[in-house]
């Protein structure tokens, strides 16, 4: 991965390259990160999220990426978390004496941690997300989520139909971040001055979304052509080309994960239950 693509958005991007994490069962990966998650929603303290934060470290170290490929993007999701952070100081500031004043704001501890812990849990959120994703290609994530779905065959669902769905949302976001970045060097390149500022940069998203909804029509359009030229049918049963084997590896990374969510519930409700 270049080091222009170490700033883009990690989510869909996969690394081919061979490590331990890289060889696990698809289907382990996305139900440890599920579990993560799921206990990412709970604390309310910065420190009930230092269990999963140790295995994201332990994760990000058994994928051997460069450490660029996870701290590159996140200066660029600064805003998203500031936003998150000042949301949660401004119109939810809660209880308590105030810690300090910005103008009418008074920001008070119980908002700080409460905002705190949404950027936090937001973070972590989008580098275990992002964390699969690089280590698994989008035809294991569809092998897996077939697989995992199959007894939702039973009441008619259309498991193939949304592996593949998945496979191709998956696929396509790099491509629309890719092709974003291609524009934006090409109309900076043609004298557009960059913007400055929220509203400057609301009113410079409008001569880059309109090219970039074009060229997602049209790529659009050549998927369709291309599966339909290969005979591709909605609801036909399919088969997959490599069958999965959940082994011993799987069955660890399935406890570590476990054990770290574990960890997180145990410290979110001590702290919920803290004066």
């Amino acid at each position: 991965m270049s080091a222009a693509h170490a700033h883009h958005l990690l989510l869909g991007r996969f690394v081919p390259i061979d490590s331990p994490l890289a060889r696990l069962d698809p289907r382990a990966k996305i139900l440890a990160a599920v579990l993560v998650l799921g206990a990412l929603l709970m604390p309310r303290s910065p420190i009930a999220f230092l269990p999963a934060l140790a295995l994201f470290l332990v994760a990000a170290r058994a994928s051997r990426l460069p450490a660029r490929v996870f701290l590159g993007p996140i200066p660029s999701l600064g805003w998203l978390l500031l936003v998150t952070l000042l949301f949660q100081v401004v119109f939810l500031p809660g209880a308590g004496e105030p810690l300090a004043t910005l103008g009418p704001v008074a920001i008070t501890e119980p908002a700080l941690v409460r905002g705190l812990s949404l950027s936090v849990a937001l973070l972590l959120t989008l580098l275990f997300a992002s964390l699969v994703t690089l280590t698994t290609s989008p035809i294991d994530v569809a092998d897996a989520l077939r697989a995992g779905l199959a007894p939702l065959r039973r009441l008619r669902v259309p498991v193939e139909d949304f592996a593949l769905l998945s496979m191709i949302a998956l696929r396509f976001v790099p491509t629309l971040v890719e092709e974003a970045e291609r524009i934006r060097k090409a109309q900076v390149a043609r004298g557009l001055r960059p913007a400055r500022g929220l509203l400057g940069g609301a009113r410079a998203l409008l001569p880059l979304l309109v090219p970039l909804l074009e060229g997602a029509f049209r790529k659009a359009d050549h998927l369709a052509v291309a599966l339909e030229a290969r005979g591709y049918a909605p609801g036909a049963p399919r088969v997959a080309y490599r069958a999965l084997r959940f082994r011993a590896a799987d069955a660890l990374a399935l406890t570590l994960a476990a054990l770290a969510a574990g960890a997180t519930a145990v410290l979110a409700l001590a702290s919920r239950g803290s004066p």
